[in-house]
């Protein structure tokens, strides 16, 4: 099973309250010491109406991010990043391993849309994180630093 059947089984999982079918698709480490009744614990007072994965990144080859849109039961619309892990057992990553969804990163809200409103607010009081301005060097500085190196 690859990474994308993985979280597809269990968000559909989540979607038909299937929380056994969930704590099956969740990763080994988060699994261990834990229960079903952990997974339906978390999930389920938000019941989920449906969901779309609108993009993935490649964190390593045992690890996928995934950002899904999913819409809940009360009309809500949550963007949350999660994330996806290979592993050959608990705490042992392994690109040859089984891929499960880490459900705490399912908590991992980027925005949230609460129906009465209409329109995207912070999940949090957090300021979302921007990438650092690269400023390039003028001539003058790299002719000090040419300067500087020779000496």
């Amino acid at each position: 099973m690859e990474h994308n059947d993985a979280l597809q089984a269990f968000l559909k999982a989540w979607q038909n309250e299937d929380f056994k079918k969930m704590f099956r698709f969740s990763q080994k480490t988060w699994k261990e010491g834990k229960s079903e009744k952990h997974i339906e614990a978390l999930f389920s007072p938000n019941k989920m109406k449906g969901f779309n994965v609108f993009s993935y990144a490649y964190v390593s080859g045992v690890a996928m991010k995934y950002n899904v849109d999913i819409t809940l039961a009360n009309g809500t619309r949550i963007m949350s990043v999660i994330n996806v892990i290979c592993e050959i057992a608990p705490g042992k990553p392994a690109p040859y391993g089984e891929w499960g969804v880490n459900p705490a990163s399912v908590q991992n809200i980027v925005s949230k849309v609460s129906p009465k409103e209409g329109k995207a607010a912070p999940a949090s009081n957090k300021k979302p994180w921007k990438k650092p301005e690269v400023k390039k060097a003028t001539q003058e500085q790299i002719k000090k630093a040419k300067l500087n190196a020779d000496k």
